[in-house]
Formats: structure tokens, C-alpha cells, sequence
């Protein structure tokens, strides 16, 4: 359950990278304080599963 997590936390920072610098065609959008927020919401989530 913990890698399952983990990637999708990834593929989650990397579409903020993508979409923060418009990278490979697509139009920039910047990295908001709610995205930022969600985020962090899913590496606590991780986490927690980690921890108990």
C-alpha cells in the first residue's frame, strides 16, 4: 500500500514540474497554494500509512 502511495505522490510532483514550466509542449500554469497544499496532504497520507 505504501508504494502505491508513493507513486502517485510522485506522479503528482511531476505533473506540477510539467505543468509549473510547461514542459514538452504544454502551456505553463504556476504551482498554486492549494496544489502545494494537496501535496503535502498526500506525503502525510503516505506517511501515516508508513508509520501505523
Amino acid at each position: 500500500m505504501t508504494l502505491i502511495g508513493v507513486v502517485m505522490a510522485g506522479q503528482a510532483l511531476a505533473s506540477h514540474v510539467v505543468d509549473h514550466f510547461g514542459m514538452v509542449g504544454f502551456a505553463a500554469h504556476p504551482v498554486t497554494g492549494g496544489r502545494i497544499v494537496g501535496q503535502v496532504l498526500i506525503a502525510c497520507g503516505v506517511l501515516f500509512v508508513r508509520l501505523f
